[in-house]
């Protein structure tokens, strides 16, 4: 919200005057009469506040209109007994950039629940204004999306539990943090390379009986032992896991781009994030979506 301040006829305080003001704000410009009957800071503050709040609900008010891509979180956390709660559901109108908006069980009609519960679904959702990251707000409209309904289904690109998968591990650092492993411990952590005979990869294929294999990601030119090194221009302090993800792929997909081969993150079978320690996940260590290729950690 910018504010734009009226001059005020301060030599005569009983004076009443009328000062139209105008308002810019994210949703809309318009002008509204402001009056002003006193100049004692406790009336001008009064009313400063008043046109604040006013202001705030003029943006509540707006209504958007959106579809985005369905998919159910999971947080595993340090502490095994945690409550903290985290939503259940994250839909993204632009699964590539990774903003979201949060979803609950009870904010979406019992018939339709039953229907996105394999996850990946795209959804249509009209409602009052909300900033990415925000849950859906009651009263939002939520039914499956047109692009759904007729088989346009792009991004989320998913991988089953069987056969060979492609990883990317993206090691994200920001300008005030930095993840403590190096490129070639966490590579050794995930591959093995030799190096670590119990890693990610190996236990997978155990896991599975010879049927999930997990192998480097490679073909970019900025991809070494299936590691990407990325340095976010932003502050970790401000952002929280996933806003963090989110700023770590628009800088991975830019650097990616920067290839000839493999140019986005969408490339990929399953990519890992790997965040500074301490990025604020609400007492979570790491977390991932049901049928979707992002995990964070």
């Amino acid at each position: 919200v910018q504010f734009v301040s009226a001059r005020i006829n301060v030599q005569n305080p009983k004076l009443n005057s009328h000062h139209p003001r105008t308002t810019t704000q994210s949703c809309r410009t318009h002008r509204e009469p402001v009056y002003y009957t006193s100049i004692s800071i406790s009336h001008m503050t009064s009313r400063i506040v008043f046109l604040f709040a006013l202001s705030l609900l003029t943006c509540v008010s707006a209504r958007q209109n959106f579809d985005c891509q369905l998919f159910e979180l999971d947080v595993q956390f340090a502490d095994p007994a945690s409550i903290a709660h985290h939503p259940k559901w994250h839909c993204l109108p632009d699964p590539a950039r990774g903003e979201f908006y949060a979803l609950e069980d009870e904010d979406m009609p019992s018939d339709l629940l039953e229907e996105v519960k394999a996850g990946g679904k795209w959804l249509h959702i009209s409602g009052p204004f909300v900033n990415p990251g925000g849950r859906v707000p009651p009263g939002a409209a939520i039914s499956i999306a047109a692009r759904q309904k007729n088989g346009l289904t792009q991004g989320g690109r998913r991988r089953g539990p069987i056969g060979t998968s492609r990883v990317l591990v993206v090691r994200a650092r920001f300008s005030d943090a930095a993840p403590t492993d190096s490129l070639d411990a966490i590579s050794d952590s995930v591959f093995g390379n030799g190096n670590d005979p119990v890693n990610v990869a190996s236990q997978y294929n155990a896991c599975s009986k010879g049927q999930l294999t997990l192998v480097k990601g490679s073909g970019n030119e900025n991809v070494a032992n299936g590691m990407l090194d990325i340095l976010v221009p932003q502050t970790i302090t401000t952002l929280d896991s996933y806003q963090a993800e989110a700023a770590a792929a628009t800088e991975a997909n830019r650097v990616l781009a920067l290839g000839t081969v493999d140019t986005s993150l969408a490339a990929f079978d399953h990519v890992m994030f790997c965040l500074p320690p301490g990025t604020n996940n609400g007492g979570g260590v790491a977390y991932g979506y049901y049928k979707w290729y992002k995990t964070g950690y």
